[in-house]
């Protein structure tokens, strides 16, 4: 049983311990396109106390001159700059205070260049690759001194090819997780989850890592499949709250994970200006919307364009 204060997922176990730093340093190689050699050149580098969104997902390490942060995420979110923000200035302070620099001098200091990676695994389709930066939270982005990019990597199953062929650890991460969804569409979560860590063993898919670690694993995914289930009755409340809203007010609101930012007037185009705002955040899908609003997708759209005249 897992006896923390925390939750550890897979992929940090896979990446971000330090009998995993054979794993981070093919995966290093290959983002970078490089060929190192020596994982003991790799020094993990974890803020301990770190956890987001209740779980430590992250994987960081100094690598010669460059300071990686690598996130796995099941949901998109655009506002893992900000993480990134926060959690770079700490690593940095920790830098600082490990290698005793006085940035209190004339004289320039060098410094480990931070990359930053989130590799996502949610059922949302999503590009190969994209960027997620700050400055696309501010109303001003133009006038913002300070910047930070995300590069999101999609490495569902059949997606970044390329790169899951250059690191098989990150493959066959992806085939169980596909292997898990497959399953649940015809079993219960927990005899999914059994299942495709039986099949991976069998057919040598992450074997010696899941046999050495197969309740812990199983545990983890059962967490977070029934914690993603609780995130989604939230997140549909968070919509039915919203609708209603907007019927009275005009407005949408929804920054719950999920309740979209929404302003609509308070009339009989207030509702489909509301799922119209919620398709943009991505919290409903079009046909999602238009199920709700009891029209057809193609109506739906004529209407979100009406309204836009």
């Amino acid at each position: 049983m897992i006896n923390r204060n925390y939750k550890d997922n897979v992929f940090r176990m896979l990446f971000g311990s330090a009998e995993a730093k054979e794993n981070a340093l093919e995966l290093y190689n290959a983002i970078a396109e490089t060929s190192y050699t020596d994982p003991s050149e790799l020094e993990l580098n974890m803020i301990e106390n770190a956890v987001y969104m209740g779980y430590k997902n992250d994987v960081s390490f100094i690598f010669r001159d460059e300071m990686h942060l690598w996130e796995e995420q099941s949901t998109y979110n655009p506002n893992m700059p900000v993480r990134g923000l926060t959690y770079f200035s700490r690593l940095y302070s920790k830098y600082l205070t490990q290698q005793h620099i006085n940035i209190f001098t004339t004289a320039q200091k060098k410094l480990p260049t931070p990359r930053y990676f989130v590799f996502y695994l949610g059922t949302e389709e999503q590009p190969e690759s994209s960027v997620l930066r700050l400055t696309d939270a501010f109303d001003y982005p133009e006038l913002a001194d300070v910047e930070v990019k995300a590069t999101m990597l999609n490495i569902n199953y059949g997606h970044n090819r390329e790169l899951l062929e250059k690191c098989r650890t990150l493959k066959e991460y992806s085939e169980l997780i596909q292997m898990v969804r497959q399953n649940e569409k015809t079993m219960y979560i927990e005899d999914a989850i059994d299942a495709a860590v039986n099949a991976c063993i069998e057919r040598g898919i992450l074997r010696e890592f899941l046999e050495s670690h197969k309740a812990e694993v199983k545990e983890m995914f059962a967490l977070e499949y029934h914690e993603e289930l609780t995130r989604r009755d939230l997140r549909e409340q968070a919509i039915k709250e919203g609708l209603e809203e907007g019927r009275a007010k005009g407005l949408a609101e929804g920054r719950a994970e999920g309740r979209a930012e929404g302003r609509a007037e308070g009339r009989a185009e207030g509702v489909f200006e509301t799922l119209a705002a919620l398709v943009k955040e991505d919290v409903l899908t079009l046909a999602d919307a238009a199920r709700r609003a009891g029209v057809t997708e193609e109506e739906f759209l004529k209407k979100c364009q009406d309204l836009d005249k």
